[in-house]
This record gives C-alpha cells, sequence and structure tokens, in this order.
C-alpha cells in the first residue's frame, strides 16, 4: 500500500540513508555538514523547503521508500512564484511501482493549495528510466542550463 505524507522530524536517519543512496547515484558526495543543513531547513517552515515521503506499508510495518525535496521561490514571470522540485528519489526496488508519480503528483497538489502554478524540476539525460515516467507526468521546457561554480 502506498501512502505520501510530510518527512517527520524524527525521520531524519530514514531519510538520510535515502538521500546517501540519491547522491550515489549521481555519482556525487557532500559534506556532513551540508546534509545537516539541508535537513534543518526542511524541518524550517519559513525557509520554504520541504519533503515528502513514499510509504510502502505491508504486514502491518511502514518503510519509508522514496522522497522528494521541493522549495519554492518568486519568480521575475509570475506573481505566484514557482515550485522547484529538486531531489526525487525511490528505493531501487521499489521503482516502477507508482511512487515517483505519486510524490511528483503530491508535490503538485501542495502547489495548488499554495496559488503555485508553475512545478518544474530537472534530471541528468542520461536518466533514461525516470525520464520515461517524466514524459507522462510533465512536458520539457527546452531549457539548457548552464552553471558556474562561485
Amino acid at each position: 500500500m502506498h501512502s505520501i505524507s510530510f518527512i517527520k522530524q524524527n525521520e531524519f536517519e530514514l531519510w538520510n540513508e535515502l538521500w546517501q543512496k540519491y547522491l550515489k547515484f549521481y555519482q556525487t558526495s557532500l559534506p556532513d555538514s551540508v546534509t545537516k543543513v539541508t535537513w534543518e531547513r526542511i524541518m524550517e517552515p519559513e525557509q520554504n523547503i520541504f519533503s515528502f515521503g513514499g510509504y510502502w506499508a505491508a504486514d502491518g510495518a511502514k518503510e519509508l521508500v522514496g522522497f522528494t525535496n521541493f522549495l519554492y521561490h518568486s519568480s521575475t514571470w509570475s506573481e505566484q512564484g514557482y515550485c522547484y522540485l529538486e531531489d526525487l528519489y525511490v528505493e531501487e526496488r521499489f521503482r516502477g511501482k507508482g511512487f515517483g508519480r505519486l510524490l511528483i503528483e503530491a508535490v503538485w497538489d501542495d502547489c495548488l493549495r499554495k496559488g503555485v502554478k508553475r512545478l518544474y524540476w530537472k534530471t541528468q539525460d542520461k536518466n533514461r528510466i525516470a525520464r520515461i515516467m517524466y514524459d507522462k507526468v510533465a512536458k520539457q521546457s527546452g531549457f539548457i542550463e548552464y552553471e558556474i561554480e562561485v
């Protein structure tokens, strides 16, 4: 059974276990201090950064099997601002079971409650499996991203 809800303060260890797998998937790592600050921002509502957890319930047990971190920000192109879905991860053994889509839909529902009309995210072009699902729920923007490390 699937369920989606906001990550809770007492779920740091569970979230962090998935967070580390997510970072490994993208072949990167972050200092523990960045993970700590990220978690603190998620737990502090004034930061406008949130996290939904995807849970699988079976045999009386509930397991965190995925998450999405997202944030709201102002925009020069909109009165309502935008929502950026920054991170999305589902435990490998639960992929293909609808969790990714449910997590995106939960963020979209949160956007609707807050009056935000644009939800967007990015992924690596080689993330083919996720892109199959993304192509079903959204359209590609056509933009190419550039970045400079400052």
